[in-house]
C-alpha cells in the first residue's frame, strides 16, 4: 500500500518469473505493463525507464489522459506535461529530485492526448530491482481539477474582498458575537494609529468609548445582534488617544442558518465635519 497525495494506491506483486521485483512489492513486467495496475481504474500510474520512457500505463492512467498503452509505449513521458514545463525539462528535474530525494510531489497542469489540460496532484517515485540498482520510475496522478478552480475562485474572491477594503475611507472591523475585535481592515488602522492589529485583537469594542459613546456602542451593539441597524455618532480615541468623531454602523454578519454569527462596524471619520459645524465662521484652509 502506497499513498500519493492522501490517496491511497496499491500495486501488488507479480510473480517473479514475469519482471524485476521494484521494490515495495511492485514488479516491473519485462513487457513493460504491469497487470498488478488492471482493475485499478482510479490509480492514475504511469512507468517508465531510467530515461524517462514510458513502459507502462495503469487502466486509470488510460482514462486519464487518453493514450492506450501501444500509444505510449517507448514515448518520452514529456508529452504528459505543458509546453513551458517541456521547455524547463520538468520531466527530468522530477526524475532527478526523485533519485536525489526518494519522492518527487508536485501539483500543476497537465495535458490529455486531447490537448486539454487537468490539475493534478503528483508524485514521483525511483523504481529499483532487487539488488537496489535503479531501474525507472513510477508517476502517480490525481485529477484535482474541481479543488483547483474552487480554490482558484476562492482566492479571486479573497482578492476582490481585500480590493474593496483597501479601497474604502471607513475604518471597518468585525467583531464575534461577544464583541470582540477579530479584524480592522487596513486604512481603519491607519485611521485608528494602530501600530499593530495583534496589540488590540480580541479586545473588547465597547471598551474603546467612553461615557455616553459607550452606551450607545453598547446599544447599537444589542441592535445588531437582534438583527437590526445600530447606528451612532460619538467622540473617541484613537489607539494613540487623539480625539475624532465617529459615525458608527453595526450590523449582523449572518451565517448559514440566517441568524447573527458576526458584526461588523463601520465607523466613518467625520472630525473635519463635526469641527465645521461647530465653527460655522471659521474660514478653510
Amino acid at each position: 500500500m502506497v499513498n500519493a497525495g492522501g490517496v491511497d494506491m496499491t500495486i501488488e506483486p507479480k510473480p517473479a518469473s514475469t519482471g524485476a521485483d521494484l521494490g515495495g512489492g511492485a514488479t516491473r513486467p519485462a513487457h513493460g505493463r504491469d497487470t498488478g495496475f488492471d482493475g485499478r481504474i482510479d490509480a492514475v500510474m504511469i512507468e517508465t525507464d531510467r530515461e524517462g520512457r514510458v513502459t507502462g500505463l495503469s487502466a486509470g492512467a488510460e482514462n486519464a489522459f487518453g493514450w492506450s498503452v501501444s500509444d505510449m509505449l517507448g514515448m518520452s513521458a514529456d508529452c504528459l506535461f505543458t509546453p513551458p514545463d517541456r521547455a524547463n525539462h520538468r520531466a527530468a528535474n522530477e526524475m532527478q529530485c526523485a533519485l536525489e530525494t526518494a519522492r518527487a510531489d508536485d501539483a500543476r497542469w497537465y495535458l490529455r492526448k486531447s490537448g486539454a489540460p487537468f490539475w493534478g496532484r503528483s508524485d514521483m517515485l525511483p523504481l529499483r530491482d532487487n539488488a537496489g540498482a535503479h531501474v525507472g520510475f513510477v508517476k502517480r496522478v490525481i485529477d484535482i481539477s474541481m479543488e483547483h478552480e474552487v480554490a482558484t475562485a476562492q482566492r479571486a474572491e479573497a482578492d476582490f474582498l481585500r480590493s474593496v477594503l483597501a479601497a474604502s475611507g471607513d475604518c471597518i472591523k468585525v467583531l464575534d458575537l461577544d464583541v470582540n475585535l477579530t479584524f480592522m481592515s487596513e486604512h481603519g488602522q491607519r485611521l485608528m494609529e494602530v501600530s499593530d492589529f495583534n496589540a488590540i485583537r480580541g479586545c473588547n469594542w465597547t471598551d474603546f468609548w467612553c461615557d455616553e459613546g459607550n452606551a450607545q456602542a453598547i446599544a447599537a451593539v444589542a441592535a445588531a445582534k437582534a438583527g437590526g441597524l445600530g447606528h451612532f455618532v460619538s467622540l473617541g480615541n484613537t489607539v494613540a488617544g487623539t480625539p475624532r468623531w465617529w459615525d458608527v454602523q453595526v450590523t449582523p454578519i449572518c451565517g448559514a442558518d440566517g441568524r447573527p454569527s458576526r458584526l461588523l462596524s463601520v465607523s466613518r471619520d467625520i472630525t473635519d465635519a463635526r469641527l465645521a459645524e461647530d465653527c460655522p465662521g471659521k474660514p478653510e484652509a
